[in-house]
């Protein structure tokens, strides 16, 4: 049996009986419009149309345009359908046909006629901004309006173009305003459309805004003709901006960008323009202004006057009405009510309370729907706003928010309220990266932007821009330690992850990986750098790293994964990062990792160049100065930090790859090389704790560091901000005692400040062993500790200078190279001790003489009698020649002249009297 099908309503009959009776319905619908041709012009009343000009409907044919919104249809089924909220064009048509009491007659598929397409709504296209470079021109003009009698260029704060505002005066007097925005659709069709832009719509002036800075007063006026007219009265005296659509759209605009600006509004004189001036003066405030003034226009001007009709008014009168007219917002509000009866009404209808629901479903916003009923539109899942966040200098405010995710776990985020300018995308971003669910469309959007702006609280928290200490406050990114019974302090800012997260808990990390540290000086001095890293700030010690260097494969990465365990863990890479970065990208690690351990591994991924910089930027605790977009300084990122790094080759040997750069001792300083291998037979370990092999040990450390991690910088963390000034008593007598009793007698101040960077190492490790949360007995630390500074010790060839060292051996490196090439063989008279040339045959090339090689007498060995440009600029290249020479003479490889100086008087061949340095053939002695 055949199912009946559904009979198919007659769109075109329904349409040709509302084209009957069209002006009669139009005028029902829509009352109060005035006919043009053959367009009937109302207020559109789906919104607050106060004028008519820019809601347009064909009475013959129904078409139809709100040219300010963007939408517009076909036909009067389409109209009536949007008029009266029906959904679908079936529903539509079957309201309009009850209300035209005609009867809906099914027709067969055969007989029916296809109903014409209904125009393509503009709706269906997506704004683009900022426009792309390649856009095509605009149009000029407009198909059925003709040419604009003004156009408007709104920009963002780098000057890209947004969109433009055309202006048509129409003959009878009146105006329409329309946008024209750069679009596309779903097929990634792109062109010019009458379109306004999406909300938050960008500021008129929003470039001049940003280009003036804050030191600037802004003015804010309602319309563009009159911000135009306030620019050419006011010159630079003030930044003049205003926002898109007029008085009812001051919600639909960013007013983000007045962050931290003195504003004045000044509105037109009439009922919308002191409501619009009181709306901006709310969103002025939760942008956190400077500042807020509001100059009403002069008491005797007519109904809606502007500075635009302030035609005789100069620079002078503008400046001085405002200084002598300004209003605070209480003061306006008062004067408002006297002229225009506008009352606490609107100050109600503002509160987020009224428009807002919290419940444990979610967040609902509360509107008023066509029929004139209250309807509750779920908005977004549970999101709360717990406090308001500031900096101690009160800048910086934020809003402390917690979400609740689809598994109800809650997530606190202190979210920086200079994230909700400009689109908002990267606030959403961070809340749908903790779990928020969000409503589609661009409403939601908004409504979700005004819930957090407007949304404030009782409760408020100190926020930081960065981890560890803040005063004697500790702040990690969920939890801080220290007194709770001051103000709360909370890190602020957007982070996609929480390095310090734990797994299992102190008793498990402390009998695996902490035992298995025991006898091991790498691993015992690597895991007492995290605790070293803590407590930099509290013992006044600098920033600086440590370089683990040896062969692939053993045992470095094992050491750093130990160290790493102590602080956090999880994820794919776990706690460590990599050298494989952009010096801009080791900044902002460094920066997210202030009083805690960083671990770097793999220097060999980085580039020397890259290196050299990174070991500067690392121990000095300071990033790059960069400018703004305004030109002033950006705020520079600074941070503590104990680092450890691990490489196959030395920090020297790496920079040195790069054949342009040259190793400065203040390098090598910061970053100080350990050799990996601890010269027990099993790579970078020295007790295997019963395990058969070092393979075997590395791998249980790597399987128990990332099983447990975290725990131990919590607990420390906590007992020692239990009794902070103890804990620095005892930290700084055990630094000292290691200084005093193992930096060598008569060190380089090098060398001292190294050594205070192991003592520091060492007091840490101790220090945690006796507030319980390392499981090793006293001295285990130190012991580890002074193994690692003497092998560093023998490494670097002493405790002297490493300029010093450096400079000997580019010396006799040059002499290695060059002692038979570019000397001239020379013998000395008997009689006076000068020269004379020898046959030698050895190539020698005169024009790029060093000097000359003279046989010394009874002795089978040369003296090198050095030209003084030779030896200053190139010899000792990089280095200072006196120093050189001091150092020379010391080791009796340099013969002094007979007056003290450096150098002596010699009779060279050819060359007559010169002076010249003499250096012996200890030179090439080690």
């Amino acid at each position: 049996m055949k199912k009946n099908k559904p009979m198919k309503i007659d769109f075109e009959g329904i349409n040709r009986a509302a084209q009957n009776r069209s002006r009669d319905l139009l005028e029902a619908w829509t009352p109060g419009g005035k006919y043009r041709g053959d367009f009937y012009i109302p207020c559109n009343p789906t919104r607050e149309d106060k004028k008519p000009g820019s809601f347009k409907i064909n009475y013959k044919t129904g078409m139809w345009n709100d040219y300010a919104t963007g939408e517009g249809g076909g036909d009067f089924i389409d109209l009536y359908g949007y008029l009266f909220g029906h959904k679908t064009q079936g529903e539509a048509a079957k309201a309009l046909a009850e209300d035209l009491r005609i009867r809906i007659s099914p027709i067969s598929p055969r007989n029916q006629k296809k109903k014409p397409p209904k125009q393509a709504k503009l709706k269906s296209w997506t704004v683009l901004r900022p426009v792309p470079e390649n856009y095509s021109e605009p149009p000029q003009k407009h198909p059925k309006l003709g040419s604009p009698s003004m156009i408007w260029t709104y920009r963002n704060e780098k000057g890209q173009l947004m969109s433009y505002v055309w202006r048509f005066d129409m003959r009878d007097g009146s105006k329409i305003i329309l946008p024209l925005t750069f679009c596309t659709d779903e097929n990634w069709n792109r062109a010019w459309q009458w379109q306004a832009q999406p909300e938050l719509r960008s500021l008129y002036g929003l470039e001049l805004l940003a280009s003036n800075g804050k030191n600037v007063p802004v003015l804010v006026v309602e319309g563009e003709k009159a911000a135009d007219a306030a620019r050419n009265m006011l010159n630079d005296s003030m930044t003049v901006i205003t926002w898109q659509s007029g008085s009812k759209a001051t919600h639909m605009t960013d007013w983000g960008p007045l962050n931290e600006h003195s504003v004045f509004l000044w509105p037109d004189a009439d009922k919308p323009g002191f409501e619009a001036a009181l709306s901006v003066t709310e969103f002025a405030t939760i942008a956190q202004a400077k500042s807020i003034g509001i100059v009403p226009p002069p008491a005797d001007a007519p109904k809606g006057w502007d500075l635009a009709d302030a035609t005789d008014w100069t620079r002078e009168k503008v400046l001085d009405w405002i200084e002598k007219n300004k209003l605070d917002r209480e003061a306006f509000k008062r004067l408002a009510l006297e002229r225009f009866n506008i009352g606490d009404k609107s100050k109600e209808e503002t509160l987020p309370s009224s428009q807002f629901i919290v419940t444990k479903d979610g967040v609902y916003f509360k509107e008023i729907n066509r029929d004139g009923n209250i309807e509750e539109q779920w908005l977004c899942s549970p999101l709360d706003v717990l406090g308001v966040t500031r900096d101690e200098d009160n800048q910086n405010w934020g809003r402390l928010l917690q979400i609740t995710d689809l598994d109800g776990v809650a997530h606190k985020w202190a979210m920086p309220m200079e994230m909700t300018s400009g689109n908002g995308e990267p606030y959403r971003q961070q809340l749908a990266n903790l779990g928020l669910q969000l409503a589609g469309g661009t409403k939601s959007k908004t409504r979700l932007h005004q819930y957090i702006t407007q949304t404030t609280s009782d409760a408020r928290a100190l926020c930081v821009k960065r981890t560890g200490w803040h005063s004697d406050k500790f702040v990690l990114h969920d939890h801080t330690y220290g007194s709770i019974e001051t103000e709360r302090t909370i890190l602020q800012g957007q982070f996609f992850e929480n390095p310090y997260r734990c797994r299992g808990n102190l008793k498990d990390w402390q009998e695996s990986v902490g035992m298995l540290c025991v006898g091991n000086s790498r691993l015992v001095f690597a895991v007492s750098l995290a605790f070293a890293a803590v407590m930099l700030h509290h013992a006044g010690a600098e920033s600086g790293g440590f370089n683990l260097i040896g062969p692939s494969s053993i045992g470095k990465t094992t050491i750093l994964q130990a160290a790493a365990s102590v602080c956090g863990g999880g994820g794919d890479n776990g706690y460590i990062r990599s050298w494989r970065a952009t010096d801009n990208g080791i900044e902002a690690i460094a920066a997210s990792h202030c009083d805690t351990l960083l671990c770097l591994d793999e220097m060999g991924q980085a580039t020397g160049a890259n290196v050299a910089e990174s070991a500067y930027m690392l121990a000095n605790g300071m990033g790059k100065v960069r400018a703004t977009k305004n030109g002033t300084n950006a705020p520079i990122n600074t941070w503590r930090s104990t680092f450890l790094s691990t490489g196959e080759i030395s920090l020297e040997q790496k920079i040195m790859e790069d054949p342009r750069l040259k190793v400065h001792a203040g390098q090598t300083v910061r970053i100080v090389d350990i050799q990996a291998d601890a010269g027990g037979g099993f790579g970078a370990f020295e007790e295997l704790h019963n395990l058969r092999n070092g393979d075997e040990f590395a791998q249980k450390i790597n399987r128990t560091s990332t099983s447990y991690y975290g725990t131990p910088l919590r607990a420390f963390l906590e007992k020692a901000t239990e009794d902070l000034n103890s804990v620095r008593k005892c930290l700084n007598a055990i630094n000292e005692q290691f200084y005093t009793a193992h930096c060598p007698p008569k060190a380089d101040g090098q060398v001292k400040r190294v050594c205070r960077r192991f003592a520091h190492g060492a007091a840490a490790g101790e220090l945690a062993v006796e507030i319980g949360v390392l499981p090793w007995k006293p001295a285990e630390a130190t012991k580890a500790a002074l193994t690692c500074f003497h092998n560093w010790l023998d490494t670097r060839g002493g405790a002297g200078a490493a300029e010093v060292r450096d400079s000997i051996r580019q010396i006799r490196a040059f002499f290695e190279k060059n002692g038979s090439t570019r000397f001239e063989l020379a013998s000395p008279h008997e009689r006076d001790g000068n020269s004379t040339i020898m046959n030698d045959s050895t190539f020698f090339d005169r024009h790029n003489r060093a000097g000359f090689r003279v046989t010394q007498l009874g002795y089978d060995e040369y003296e090198y009698w050095v030209l003084p440009e030779v030896f200053r600029n190139e010899i000792c290249k990089g280095f200072d020649h006196k120093m050189v020479c001091r150092e020379l003479i010391k080791q009796d490889i340099l013969s002094a002249g007979n007056n003290g100086g450096y150098q002596m008087n010699k009779r060279l061949p050819g060359m007559g009297q010169k002076k010249v340095y003499v250096i012996n053939s200890g030179i090439f002695e080690e």
